[in-house]
């Protein structure tokens, strides 16, 4: 077995110990939506911070066939997409695509599931999925099905319901929705519960780790389900600084309530008004509200009318739960100056949160982007008003939150453990340490002398020391028997180290 075998096998067998469950994500490349690439040079840069929808993969069926999955907090839908569509009464509106269309390149690594390649599927029957108020179904036909899921290369395997879907929109390969239970969705047919039911996972809470490295620049990572973020980084969050925070605002979406939005001017505050904040994964941006839209293109004005700064727009849609809206964007030109006069028109702003209790911030730094010729806001305005704001993976991956569709919850941890201000469990915690190094120097220093002193006795019956020895000769010895105890002495630090792991 390889090594890389063994580590996955081995976080394998911990998670299942642990009930949770980690699935490896990525962003989707552009060149699998349909307005990429944008004829326009200026565009294309925020549209790469636009669309960034977010992709996993399952191993399905008898041969495990590896199927690219969309994640979707908006929703509940949880679907697999058979490569063999209907042909006959499909509706217009799944055949037309409006965001996604997966290319040869993408759909050479990965395919669409093949029911007719496993035999361990179970599949009784199809029905057209009935369209409500709140809920366009995402496609026309859905067949609920069972069929092997592995894990771990295939060594662990469990078989699972999912809805083998026909004639999905977009004809994207598949979904997951981690979005809330609500009465329009149907909850028990949703991942989070079909993982919980079967006891792979102890609850239905979930969050997101991506990577911070500068070579993925933030698009792999983890999603984590069934664990909250103290038992995977128990040196880093502590439980007793969770707090959460009511999301049941939206039909199936993740809103947080903010009850003061505010930039700060000095001594005086420009109030943005309350508002409800969607916490979104699948876009690095922020469309603001209409109130600090007008605050932000007053500050901007005086740039704008000097052709320093320029807007356009662009149709917009990065999900398929969402219509297509007319948004807005700023760029200035890269220059020293502008730079400068940026930084001081642009404070930041202010999202106060009662049931958190804790004020966060979006500043200038988390907003730019810049190019050799352009410096880009991240910001991004709806033609209409707006009363609400979408905050993206500039504030989502900033702070740490963590989301409950049963409990209709976000978590968030206001602080790090090492930044934890109760001294009380700051002592504890310095006295255990000092305690654990007061009884490694207990064990060590006797020890050493031990081997010291066996060290002599050897060294006399073997070596026959005598008395009437010449000074260089004990010097040699000497040199012999010290390095001898510094070896034996190293060896007993490291089996000690090792005993202390275990």
């Amino acid at each position: 077995m390889s090594k890389i075998s063994f580590l996955f096998f081995f976080i394998f067998n911990i998670n299942s110990i642990s009930n949770y469950i980690i699935l490896p994500i990525e962003t989707l490349p552009k060149e699998n939506y349909i307005e990429y690439p944008p004829k326009d040079p200026i565009k294309e840069v925020i549209f790469s911070e636009y669309y960034t929808s977010i992709f996993s993969e399952l191993y399905i069926g008898t041969k495990s066939q590896k199927v690219p999955i969309l994640i979707e907090p908006r929703t509940n839908d949880y679907l697999i997409t058979s490569i063999h569509q209907m042909e006959n009464n499909i509706s217009d509106y799944y055949l037309n695509k409006t965001i996604f269309n997966f290319s040869p390149n993408f759909l050479n690594n990965y395919d669409f599931f093949d029911e007719n390649k496993t035999s361990s599927i179970s599949c009784d029957y199809c029905e057209e999925r009935k369209k409500n108020i709140k809920d366009i179904p995402v496609s026309q036909v859905s067949c609920p099905a069972k069929d092997i899921f592995s894990f771990n290369q295939g060594k662990e395997k469990i078989k699972l319901y999912f809805e083998l879907g026909k004639n999905i929109k977009d004809n994207i390969t598949g979904i997951i929705g981690l979005g809330l239970y609500d009465a329009f969705f149907r909850k028990t047919s949703s991942f989070l519960y079909i993982l919980n039911q079967n006891n792979i996972t102890k609850n239905n809470f979930w969050f997101f780790d991506f990577d911070k490295n500068p070579e993925n620049k933030g698009k792999k990572g983890r999603l984590y389900i069934g664990a909250l973020l103290d038992e995977i980084y128990k040196n880093k969050y502590d439980r007793k600084d969770l707090v959460f925070a009511n999301a049941n605002q939206g039909y199936s979406y993740y809103k947080v309530n903010f009850d003061k939005i505010y930039v700060k001017i000095f001594s005086y505050e420009y109030d943005l008004d309350e508002a409800f904040c969607e916490l979104v994964y699948d876009t690095n941006i922020i469309i603001a509200n209409s109130k600090y839209k007008k605050y932000f293109e007053l500050n901007l004005n005086e740039l704008m009318k000097q052709q320093k700064c320029f807007n356009e727009k662009f149709l917009g849609q990065n999900n398929i739960y969402n219509n297509k809206n007319n948004l807005i964007f700023y760029y200035c030109k890269n220059e020293k100056d502008i730079k400068e006069k940026l930084y001081d028109i642009i404070l930041p702003i202010n999202f106060y949160s009662s049931e958190f209790n804790y004020t966060f911030e979006i500043n200038i730094k988390d907003i730019l982007i810049e190019t050799n010729d352009f410096i880009y806001f991240k910001i991004l305005f709806e033609e209409k008003n707006l009363n609400y704001w979408v905050l993206g993976k500039i504030f989502t991956l900033k702070y740490k939150f963590i989301f409950n569709p049963e409990l209709k919850k976000v978590g968030f941890y206001p602080r790090l453990k090492d930044n934890n201000p109760d001294k009380n469990s700051a002592i504890i915690d310095d006295n255990s340490s000092k305690n654990k190094t007061l009884l490694q120097i207990l064990i060590i220093i006797p020890c050493s002398i031990g081997l010291i002193i066996l060290g002599i006795i050897v060294g006399k019956k073997i070596y026959g020391i005598k008395k009437s020895k010449k000074a260089y000769e004990l010097n040699d010895d000497y040199e012999y028997l010290a390095k001898d105890k510094n070896e034996e002495d190293g060896e007993n630090k490291n089996n000690f180290c090792k005993n202390e792991i275990n």
